[in-house]
């Protein structure tokens, strides 16, 4: 009976960190720890084990390792820096504000004012693309690989990196990657 007992006060534990350490996490990861929990949470009777625990104990561990690649993504975001010449750059202030503040942001510009290449790093500015990758989306294969491009330019690196694309029979995006361009296409696979 004591040993049931110490199980029982491990797992909820076990529990606690793991729910505290949700938000710190990856949404993968996240997800993966909500939907156990909830497949806990709907067991009537639930017998707490060694394995029960063990599981517990590898989600927990799973939850810290993509905690500390979040950290680490947002030490090694890239540097960026915003070409004054674009008309887009001088809102560059209230257009990230904006994003940090809302869910869906309409910005609507002339064309050859900036959008295209400036809002995927506005985004990366307001703190998206650490938590998961800001994926724009372009109507033709060129214009995505092109925008990628000058984007990776812009912050100083080359294609496959902190900035990838993906069309129709291509893709060059790194793991480490914080933006990705596609075709709308490619959003909708």
């Amino acid at each position: 009976m004591h040993e049931k007992r110490n199980h029982a006060a491990e797992a909820a534990d076990a529990l606690n960190r793991i729910r505290s350490l949700m938000p710190k996490a990856g949404l993968r990861e996240r997800e993966a720890a909500a939907s156990r929990l909830e497949g806990l949470s709907h067991r009537r009777r639930i017998r707490v084990s060694r394995d029960m625990i063990a599981s517990l104990a590898e989600l927990e561990e799973r939850l810290k390792r993509s905690a500390r690649d979040l950290r680490l993504r947002e030490k090694n975001k890239p540097r960026i820096s915003f070409p004054r010449e674009l008309p887009i750059s001088s809102h560059r202030v209230e257009i990230v504000r904006c994003i940090r503040e809302n869910r869906v942001v309409v910005i609507a510009g002339e064309t050859g004012c900036g959008k295209s290449t400036q809002i995927p790093k506005m985004c990366l500015a307001a703190g998206r693309g650490i938590v998961g990758l800001i994926a724009c989306t372009q109507p033709r294969r060129i214009a995505a690989t092109t925008i990628a491009r000058r984007i990776a330019e812009e912050i100083g690196e080359s294609v496959g990196g902190s900035v990838g694309y993906k069309i129709r029979f291509q893709e060059k995006t790194s793991p480490r990657a914080y933006i990705k361009i596609m075709t709308d296409g490619m959003l909708l696979a």
